[in-house]
């Protein structure tokens, strides 16, 4: 082989080795920028399906809420015909109707819980001697607003009693029902009232939701029974106690202010579905988006108190309310998860200090398996 064969023949070899070297740099390349395109892509689809997962929630949320508020709507209504049916029924009884009918009327605009209960006790106030409403909280009962009584406690504010002291009020919670003394004297009057024995009082439950909230009370005032008005005339004199009026007002208030709590809830739920941004480093951010979490919490706990009720109840007899329950209390952290941030929630479990202070009572142990 000549000289001239010997040097074409490493110049082969060499340029062949120098394109495999090249060649290979190249698949290397071409490899790692197709990871790189790969995982990029990988992260889309799963940002798309994130964002594509909450989209979905947040229509089958704001669904949820717009059935709940039209339901409500509905059920308001249908309270509303069906009170303004009973006082038409009772005008063909006597004159009061014109007031009922007014007191029903001024209930159903009330706008906030507050009015109604304040409209309650002013127009419950035309049908009895004496009137009030007390709200219903654990063992006691804390005034609200009074007519006719001590100007003391008018406003109810300095009125607080246990419910071993509260009468007919405590029978209405116990039984869910109108209550008023018997003949067997079992139930009289609230100690508060110093109503004098024989002297008519009566206690209808206002609830939400199946749980009595509150308790209308009214009495025939403190002078003697020679006085009373007479029958069907809707005044403050001492005497009067028209108990139909009463009972109806005081259901009436109870429809009124269920579809108040829900149509609160419908709002609550479809305004701000998108998740609180992550607080950069606490301030007033990480307070409202905590302040946020525990609204959001209390919400979502409540529902299930509103709509199981007897499981609750039952729940907190049995010391079992995390297994009787904790299907809907899967849910409702589900729904936590989705719109509390991480952060916010390593930090504090507000989901469960909402189910020990509204489910369990305060009771914890009430929670564990």
């Amino acid at each position: 082989m000549t000289f001239d064969e010997q040097l074409q023949q490493l110049l082969d070899g060499f340029t062949s080795r120098l394109r495999d070297e090249i060649a290979g740099q190249v698949r290397d390349e071409v490899a790692r920028q197709v990871r790189i395109v790969a995982d990029e892509l990988t992260a889309a689809a799963h940002a798309e399906a994130a964002a594509h997962a909450e989209a979905i929630a947040h229509a089958e949320a704001t669904a949820h809420a717009e059935a709940l508020a039209h339901a409500e709507a509905l059920a308001h209504a249908e309270g509303l015909a069906h009170a303004e049916g009973l006082a038409r029924a009772a005008a063909e009884r006597g004159p009061v109707t014109g007031q009922l009918a007014d007191g029903i009327r001024a209930l159903g605009g009330a706008q906030s819980l507050s009015e109604v209960l304040d409209t309650l006790v002013r127009c419950a106030g035309e049908e009895a001697a004496r009137a009030g409403v007390l709200l219903a909280r654990g063992d006691r009962f804390h005034g609200w607003r009074f007519l006719g009584f001590d100007p003391s406690f008018a406003t109810g504010d300095s009125l607080d009693i246990a419910r071993e002291y509260g009468g007919v009020i405590t029978q209405a919670v116990e039984s869910a029902a109108v209550a008023s003394p018997g003949p067997d004297g079992r139930a009289g009057a609230p100690v508060f009232a110093q109503l004098p024995p024989g002297r008519a009082c009566v206690a209808v439950p206002i609830s939400i939701g199946g749980q009595v909230v509150a308790v209308l009370y009214a009495d025939a005032g403190l002078e003697p029974e020679t006085l009373n008005a007479a029958p069907g005339r809707g005044n403050r004199e001492p005497g009067t106690l028209n108990l139909e009026p009463l009972e109806i007002l005081a259901r009436f208030a109870s429809q009124r202010l269920e579809a108040l709590t829900a149509l609160k809830a419908a709002r609550s739920l479809t305004m701000g579905r998108e998740p609180p941004a992550a607080a950069a480093g606490g301030g007033d951010e990480s307070t409202e988006q905590h302040a946020a979490a525990r609204r959001y919490a209390r919400l979502l706990v409540s529902e299930i108190k509103l709509y199981h009720e007897p499981q609750v109840a039952q729940g907190r007899r049995e010391r079992d309310l995390a297994t009787r329950l904790g299907g809907e209390i899967a849910r409702v952290r589900a729904l936590y998860e989705q719109r509390v941030p991480a952060e916010v929630r390593r930090n504090t479990d507000y989901v469960h200090e909402e189910l020990i202070r509204t489910l369990a009572d305060g009771d914890a142990s009430l929670l564990s398996r």
